[in-house]
């Protein structure tokens, strides 16, 4: 997430395919959060502000009852909900 705040493209890109190399290998239903999440920063450098916001909401409400949220290092709610205040572009 650092990368892509620094907006460096190439090192992110290429960081998300290690990143999605190594979840497909575990394969396991415990990360399906953490895959989304991965999908859903991936598409951040194509969607305009409303399209993120949808995908936000969305992200939030198919993870709505996932009790990782208080026990994540990074939360991806707080993250996420501060790309739609913020923006992306």
């Amino acid at each position: 997430m650092t990368i892509y705040e620094l907006n460096d493209i190439d090192l992110f890109d290429y960081q998300l395919k290690n990143i999605k190399k190594d979840f497909i290998a575990t394969q396991q239903n415990t990360i399906d959060r953490d895959v989304d999440f991965v999908e859903l920063i991936e598409k951040l450098e194509h969607l305009n502000s409303k399209e993120i916001k949808e995908e936000v909401v969305a992200f939030e409400q198919k993870h709505l009852n996932n009790n990782q949220t208080e026990s994540d290092i990074i939360n991806y709610n707080n993250w996420l909900r501060g790309k739609i205040k913020g923006g992306t572009k």
